[in-house]
């Protein structure tokens, strides 16, 4: 397989974790680590082991830019993007790319991923992330996609011109959304990643609207979506609202509120698919406690990657 596959992994300052993410990718394909002006021991640490290394010395170039880099360095005609605190469970690559094949007209193939913590009571999980409504608009509404569960084909990404270098939150879900419009994708129903959940994710709710709007605009553009624009439009202000609540930051909310709560014609659409996103979000996280549960040998898998020796704290 690692003739076959190209497994792209940015990553900036992320040593500790970066490490744990290799363990899982090396025997799955052939690695390209772009490296974005890590000054944390990340290029001498790489230097040891058989990656291809790109190596951006600086200013930061941020994860589209880093992804492109990686699909320009990459050898294969099959791609696949593993963030640098994410794993990948053994097989992953084997079974997208058996889907792929299944299915000669996608343009790439996607798994399910459980998103989780590892805290110091052991991994924690917070929920699955996979299509869960059944509904042709879902991967508009919301992204069932795992940012590292997935697997593109190279001539594809060159057709739609990669990753749009100007979004620096959502650029995986707008790359998903220009993929389809080139053939449905295939999706593979079994479990190929853990998005590791802690408190370095990049993701910044008061940064993240201007993409999360540019994600809707795709509706501009695909006469198909625009009936489903109130859904997204819902599921976004239920993410926020969950989001500002948390962080106690009530102007994130307000603000959310003001960008998305319009036009006033689909306000009451707009609230109704805020209470199906939340009910939906409660069984996202009712199914990912129930895989964790149900799967020893990913629990057992879990404990090993953490109790590695080369990578105890």
């Amino acid at each position: 397989m690692s003739a076959d596959v190209s497994i792209v992994i940015p990553t900036r300052d992320r040593l500790a974790l970066l490490e744990q993410t290799l363990e899982t990718v090396l025997d799955q394909g052939s690695v390209v680590v772009v490296d974005d002006a890590s000054s944390d021991g990340t290029a001498e640490r790489l230097r040891d082991l058989p990656v291809t290394v790109v190596r951006n010395d600086g200013p930061a170039w941020g994860p589209a830019r880093g992804r492109n880099a990686g699909i320009a360095a990459a050898q294969t005609e099959l791609v696949a993007f593993v963030d640098s605190d994410d794993l990948l469970l053994p097989g992953a690559i084997r079974k997208l790319a058996a889907t792929l094949e299944a299915r000669p007209g996608a343009p790439f193939a996607y798994g399910c991923a459980l998103s989780a913590a590892s805290t110091e009571h052991g991994w924690v999980p917070d929920a699955l992330i996979a299509p869960l409504r059944g509904r042709a608009d879902e991967l508009f509404t919301r992204n069932p996609v795992p940012s590292s569960g997935a697997l593109v084909r190279r001539d594809a990404l060159r057709r739609v011109g990669g990753f749009d270098e100007h979004l620096d939150h959502t650029e995986d879900h707008d790359l998903w959304l220009r993929l389809a419009r080139l053939g449905p994708p295939a999706h593979c129903p079994e479990l190929v990643a853990v998005h590791r959940r802690h408190g370095g994710n990049r993701r910044d709710p008061s940064m993240a609207i201007a993409d999360d709007v540019a994600i809707t605009g795709h509706a501009d553009a695909v006469p198909a979506l625009r009936p489903a624009r109130p859904e997204r439009l819902g599921a976004l202000l239920c993410e926020y609202a969950i989001e500002a609540t948390r962080a106690g930051r009530p102007a994130d909310l307000a603000r959310a509120v003001a960008t998305l709560w319009s036009p006033e014609s689909e306000r009451g659409r707009i609230l109704l698919a805020a209470g199906r996103h939340w009910r939906l979000r409660r069984a996202a996280a009712a199914a990912g406690r129930r895989v964790f549960a149900e799967q020893t040998p990913l629990r057992a898998w879990l404990e090993a990657v953490d109790q590695s020796p080369a990578h105890r704290p």
